[in-house]
């Protein structure tokens, strides 16, 4: 098995707005985790009812916990245009999604769970966060987060 849970998730140039960036991530995560698709796109969409999930320095962060057996899965895409319409905590339109899919029955001490928590106490840093959100690729994003997650 993978311990990896950070992925490269590029998405299709020229989502307009944030309901169609969540139609692309959700059929890239469906493709991605094998799962179909109206439980991804369903599980987003009602985490994002519940309230906004921006950080800052244009950077969203999706997520979901989904009743399938799939990994813990984190997929990173940064978007070729900000999204004008979906703003941050600081009114800064979104280019960067972290988002992260979950299993409803993964034990809390697993070591993907683990990695997890690591990376949100990163995602705390607002220094790391800052160099997060200048990442212009999903490669470059990835090499961040893996160098800063092995200063742990």
């Amino acid at each position: 098995m993978d311990n990896n849970i950070f992925h490269a998730v590029p998405l299709a140039p020229n989502q307009p707005n944030k309901a169609e960036v969540i139609q692309a991530l959700s059929a890239s995560l469906a493709d991605h985790l094998q799962l179909e698709l109206p439980v991804i796109q369903e599980a987003l969409l009602a985490r994002e009812r519940l309230g906004g999930t921006v950080l800052t320095a244009g950077i969203a962060t999706p997520h979901a916990t989904v009743d399938r057996d799939t990994p813990v899965y984190v997929a990173i895409s940064c978007l070729p245009q900000p999204i004008l319409t979906w703003r941050d905590m600081d009114d800064n339109p979104i280019h960067l999604l972290i988002t992260f899919v979950v299993p409803e029955n993964v034990s809390p001490t697993a070591p993907a769970v683990i990695k997890l928590k690591q990376f949100f106490r990163c995602l705390a840093q607002g220094a790391f966060v800052e160099m997060l959100s200048q990442s212009d690729t999903e490669t470059a994003a990835l090499a961040l987060i893996t160098h800063k997650l092995e200063e742990i």
